[in-house]
């Protein structure tokens, strides 16, 4: 039947009229004729309609997708958020999504300036039916992580009217992003305008991406025009209509993520070889999805009557939040099927495989036809194993395939954790026992069931052929690929053995502690107990329902009872068999390495820092068996991070040439037997020796075992050791021995509690004194990053277990140096240890000579007080007395005071008595001026003492200081040679904005009785240097009261406005003001005896410019002054307003100059109108009145 026409995705095709299956004319799929499939799901459907159940195209949106549908898991990246201030309400910020058409159909898409790239997602291509060409490229996005492209195609982008066309490249990847936007988003309250055509009408939907259009095409699809609705939402003109951009409120206040990732990179986790290291520290932390874990195997796991355990998955989240995934595994089994078909052994072995699950049960097949409310399907890939014996083909479940939501199965698994021991622990305790016994369970995974309610959500699909019809199965045991499966292994043992371990007590102890997942490696020390172990392991195995396979031992008579049903299981001692990463050579009982350098050493090939790390992560050696020879290759990476290269850069000519020694003769280590046993029988004393060094470029730690037996035989043996690569930051050779000797203590505990015997003794050796001398020390007298390292060592270690052994002894030195692979076999110094160690009795090759005077060890020491005068003059309890006195003098009589103290309590014989001497108080003023300058002057003192230059930051470089003989900073200069006191020639510095440079100018402003500022300084610099001290000086002393109150300045009358006359712009002497000065004698005529006559000046100066005129005058009379007057109207023009100080012969020229010249009478005889004379001119005024004066009478 036609899918349903309401269906947005289908309206295009329905109005080309294709029909279903062979998209010609049509009709209904009834009579359609075609064979032809879809190539996703392979029903009879045309492939560009097909479409998920639940997500039913790569435009249409989820029916009835709500907030709690939309979370995403860590895989999908973070959605935009933010908070309005206003009114506090979550924000969601749209992408900019559009449809677009390709091929004539609708395709969602997303616009990203910032991809130089386009993409598209696979499920897309193949949807519209695009060929794909296969490349091998790499693309890098935030944080510098990669992901690898297998496929690109080519596409023509167009919008609906087809008046944009674009033809781009595309690289397919599986998914572009998680559905966008991550919940629905309410747009009732928001008026868009309705004449408005938007590119995409579902923006507020969440729905899949399918393409990404990047830098290429983005400005050929925006338009210049904006559309502002408010302060939160924008439409954005483009070729494919409006864009809505901005943000919209949400009631969903949780954060989404999408294309979150927690890769490390690679470059810092290599350059963790060459970082000062800790010991991994292994303990497990009870984090709360252990606690769900554990709690929900404890509250729900029980047994069936076979004894098999039956278990239930721990969730995060609920199931239901899972989508649709059949789909997905469907095409994946499609794809699968292309390339079985190439490949007929391949085929088989798949069938085979899926036929072994049904045949034992493992799985069963689906028969109902309608979907339960929550099921997962899986997808799966084989992964070949050409050495495996049992198994050639695995096949590995994909739990972590994304449903329609976003989410998978893994994503809402809750994982338990490791809950059994470490690799490291499990095989230490292999080499402690005679009798070597391994074996592992037989799919393991597969004998614990699952709930029944839970099998649903370990679907899978399957064909017999490529034409045959789908069918689907659900597993009714635990998956490999889930994220809980090894927790549930591990934690199904260790049940079993809390159930029925008291029965078989030794099977309990191997499974208890000798297990790694489903491999047990153990041993017992003879074969009556080999035997009973062996007996117990299989019957207590059995009990649960499962069975212990693939024996291996280097006892005959082990092999010799096993069941060989499996046809997995030889009679005889086998050459060699995988432990856990390592071989073990049960004819030898030895151990060996199988190192395989894939390099090729021609002059052609070019070798990269890739090649490199390659090669060296082959060298699997978790013992530290080759630490040696490991070193050489950590080196070799040291050395090209240092030089910055990148990973597919060549390496230099040096560096290559070492490279390609250290590969040819790599496969000599595969050559090499090393004892898995290594200890005496009946032993009598086993001791526990370790051994550390370091070098300039590494340092390392080494254990072996004593062992001495009743027969008097004495072995040692290399048991274990770690290597690390000094930093690349340079650390002195005292600190690098040190943390060896960290390196070494917590190597020592690991193994003391990992072998799980008792040691007779452990003695631990270091070829370095000054650790030696450290060690002995309290940490407390000792700087941070010694102290640190030295508690660490006595927490962990005893200190009498520390001894001195030479460096041509120590083992630990071949660590620390590196050697060659071809020459480690013939190394007996690092197989076996120092050859004092076969001596009955061990005593320390030398003894350490004392080094108190060593400066690199005194210079990790606190400068700490010794004796009681350091405890005043040296220690850091001056300084609070410094800034807790007021005073100069009493604060060095104090000090003076305490230094008498000091003397007589040494010599209680001859003490001193009575006042303070002079020499006293100086050695007083000495103490003190040290202390201040230890304190502010730190960082020059050094430099000074260790001969270096001073740092151009410092204040000092200008003033040439230097320590004279008592360690006193003082003023250099070029007064050496001249007889001036020191104290002269070469002040004592101090510091600015010290208190005790506050006490020292209070004491000689005091002392001088209170001179200024000028006087006080050349006081003070008689004997002290002050930094920036004159403008100090006065600060100091402005704050004295005394002198605050003799200087204070009384109260000044605040000055009136200027008047306008001096600050208005006018011609130049319009306003004029004037004055006389004088007297001076002046001669008419020249020569010895003419006659000298008195005279003055009389100065008329400009209020606007200050321009001045001069007139002579002889006398200070008024008619004197108003021919001067004359004068300067005559050349200056005449002024509007002239000022005086009101001297009487300006006052007398003013009432001069304002007398009545004429009256004017009119034809009555009657006065209205004078002639007025005043000092602005001659002017006719009106008379109002006229008084009759008395003296006209």
């Amino acid at each position: 039947m036609l899918p349903d026409t309401k269906d947005t995705f289908y309206i295009s095709i329905i109005n080309e009229w294709l029909d279903a299956s062979a998209a010609t004319n049509f009709h209904p799929s009834k009579s359609c004729i075609s064979k032809s499939r879809c190539q996703i799901c392979s029903s009879f459907h045309n492939t560009k309609l097909h479409r998920d159940k639940t997500n039913v195209s790569i435009l249409s949106t989820p029916e009835g997708f709500t907030d709690t549908a939309s979370k995403v898991n860590s895989e999908q990246c973070f959605s935009l958020r933010s908070t309005d201030k206003k009114n506090s309400k979550p924000m969601k910020y749209l992408m900019s999504t559009a449809v677009a058409y390709v091929n004539g159909m609708p395709v969602r898409i997303i616009l990203d300036s910032a991809s130089e790239i386009n993409f598209i997602s696979s499920d897309c291509a193949i949807s519209l039916g695009l060929k794909r060409n296969r490349i091998h490229s790499s693309v890098s996005g935030i944080n510098g992580l990669a992901q690898d492209i297998k496929y690109e195609t080519n596409a023509i982008i167009s919008n609906k009217d087809n008046s944009f066309n674009e033809s781009l490249k595309f690289m397919a990847v599986p998914k572009i992003s998680s559905v966008t936007p991550s919940c629905h988003l309410d747009i009732s309250k928001r008026s868009l305008p309705k004449h408005i055509k938007l590119a995409d009408p579902s923006f507020h939907k969440p729905a899949k991406i399918s393409m990404l259009l990047g830098a290429q095409v983005f400005f050929k699809i925006i338009k210049a025009d904006q559309i502002k609705i408010n302060d939160s939402i924008t439409l954005q003109n483009s070729v494919f209509n409006y864009i809505v951009t901005g943000g919209l409120p949400t009631a969903d206040d949780k954060l989404h993520c999408f294309l979150l990732s927690e890769q490390e990179g690679l470059e810092n986790l290599i350059s963790k070889f060459w970082q000062l290291e800790s010991f991994e520290d292994e303990s497990l932390n009870l984090n709360s999805q252990t606690k769900l874990c554990e709690d929900n195997f404890v509250n729900n796991h029980r047994r069936d009557q076979t004894g098999h355990y039956i278990v239930q998955m721990a969730f995060l989240k609920e199931p239901s939040c899972l989508g649709e995934s059949k789909q997905t595994a469907i095409r994946r089994l499609n794809s699968l099927w292309r390339k079985l078909e190439a490949n007929p052994n391949l085929q088989q072995l798949y069938r085979n495989f899926i036929h072994e699950y049904l045949d034992m049960g493992h799985m069963e097949q689906v028969f109902e036809v309608s979907e339960p409310t929550v099921a997962y399907y899986m997808p799966y890939h084989g992964v070949l194993r050409p050495d495996s014996k049992s198994t050639a083909l695995r096949i590995v479940f994909d739990a972590s395939c994304a449903t329609s939501t976003g989410e998978s199965l893994n994503s809402i698994l809750a994982n338990g954790g490791v809950i059994q021991d470490e690799l490291f622990a499990i095989l230490l305790r292999l080499r402690k026992n005679r009798i070597g016994l391994i074996s592992d369970i037989k799919k393991m995974f597969r004998m614990i069931f699952i709930d029944e309610s839970q099998r649903d959500l370990l679907r899978i699909v399957w064909k017999e052929n490529i034409d045959d019809s789908i069918k689907t199965y659900k597993m009714n045991r635990v998956v490999y690929g889930t994220t809980c499966a090894p927790y549930l292994a591990q934690r199904v043992l260790k049940q079993l053995v809390m159930d029925d371990g008291h029965n078989y007590p030794l099977a309990a102890s191997a499974v208890s502690s000798d297990m790694y997942m489903d491999d047990l490696l153990t041993g017992a020390a003879d074969i009556y107990s080999a035997k009973q172990l062996k007996e117990q392991l299989i019957a207590l195995f059995r009990g649960g329902g499962m069975q212990l396979h693939k024996w291996s031992s280097n006892c005959k008579e082990l092999l010799a009872n096993s069941e060989v049903s499996d046809g997995d299981v030889s009679l005889t001692i086998p050459d060699e068999t995988k432990a856990l990463g390592l071989l073990w050579r049960p004819q030898k009982d030895s151990l060996a390495f199988s190192v395989s350098a894939n390099v090729d050493t021609c002059e052609s090939c070019k070798i990269t820092k890739r090649s490199v790390l390659s090669t060296t992560a082959r060298i699997f050696d978790p013992l530290g068996l080759i630490s040696p020879v490991v070193t050489k290759a950590k080196l070799v990476m040291q050395e090209l991070w240092r030089l910055k290269l990148d990973w597919n850069d060549s390496l230099p000519i040096q560096v290559e040439s070492q490279w390609k020694r250290f590969v040819t003769f790599l496969s000599t280590i595969n050559t090499l037997n090393i004892p898995r046993y290594i200890f005496l029988d009946y032993a009598l004393k086993i001791e526990l020796h370790g051994f550390a060094d370091s070098s300039e470029k590494a340092y390392g730690a080494a254990i072996y075992v004593r062992c001495l037996n009743n027969s008097g035989e004495i072995s040692t043996n290399l048991l274990c050791s770690k290597s690390r690569i000094a930093p690349l930051k340079s650390v002195t050779i005292p600190r690098l021995e040190l943390c060896a000797a960290v390196l070494l203590a917590k190597l020592a505990q690991k193994t003391i509690t990992s072998m799980k015997i008792s040691f007779h003794s452990t003695v631990l050796w270091t070829d370095s004194t000054i650790v030696l001398a450290w060690i002995q020390k309290d940490p407390s007298v000792l700087k941070p990053f010694v102290r640190n390292r030295v508690s660490a060592i006595q927490n962990i270690t005893e200190v009498s277990a520390w001894q001195h052994v030479p460096s041509k002894e120590n083992p630990a030195d071949i660590i620390s140096r590196g050697i060659d692979s071809e020459k480690i076999r013939d190394c007996n110094l690092w197989w076996f240890g120092p050859s004092f160690l076969q001596d009955h009795s061990v005593v320390s090759p030398c003894v350490c000579s004392d080094i108190n005077d060593n400066e690199l060890y005194q210079r990790e020491l606190k400068k700490t007080p010794t004796d009681p005068v350091c405890l005043v003059v040296q220690g850091q309890e001056v300084l609070p007395l410094i800034n807790n006195c007021s005073s100069f003098t009493r604060l060095q009589r104090v000090i003076g005071w305490c230094v008498r103290f000091v003397r007589n309590a040494k010599n209680s014989l001859q003490p001193s008595k009575g006042n303070l001497t002079s020499p006293e108080l100086f050695k007083s003023l000495m103490c003190l001026v040290k202390n201040v300058q230890a304190n502010c002057f730190a960082q020059e003192i050094q430099c000074l003492k260790s001969g270096q230059q001073l740092p151009n930051s410092s204040s000092l470089i200008n003033l040439s200081p230097f320590l004279d003989e008592q360690d006193i900073l003082r003023v250099g200069g070029r007064l050496q040679n001249s007889n001036l006191p020191i104290e002269t020639k070469h002040p004592i510095l101090l510091p600015y904005n010290n208190h005790f440079s506050d006490l020292v100018i209070n004491h000689f402003h005091v002392l001088y009785l209170h001179t200024g500022a000028e006087a006080t300084l050349a006081n003070i610099r008689t004997k002290f240097w002050l930094i920036n001290v004159r403008n100090y000086v006065r600060k100091i002393i402005r704050k004295r009261i005394p002198c605050l109150k003799v200087s204070a300045k009384g109260s000044n009358q605040v000055m009136a406005d200027l008047p306008s006359s001096r600050v208005n712009i006018s011609r130049v002497f319009t306003r004029v003001g004037i004055d006389f000065c004088g007297p001076f004698s002046i001669k008419l005529l020249s020569g010895r005896f003419k006659k000298s006559y008195k005279c003055y000046i009389c100065i008329f100066i400009c209020f606007v410019v200050k321009s001045v005129h001069l007139e002579i005058v002889n006398s200070c009379s008024t008619d004197a002054f108003i021919g001067a007057l004359k004068r300067f109207i005559a050349r200056r023009g005449k002024p509007s307003d002239i000022y005086s100080d009101n001297g009487t012969n300006f006052v007398g020229a003013n009432n001069e100059l304002r007398k009545i010249i004429k009256v004017h009478a009119g034809k009555d005889n009657v006065i209205r109108v004078v002639t007025v004379k005043t000092n602005k001119g001659i002017y006719q005024r009106p008379v109002n009145k006229i008084i009759k004066l008395p003296f006209y009478d």
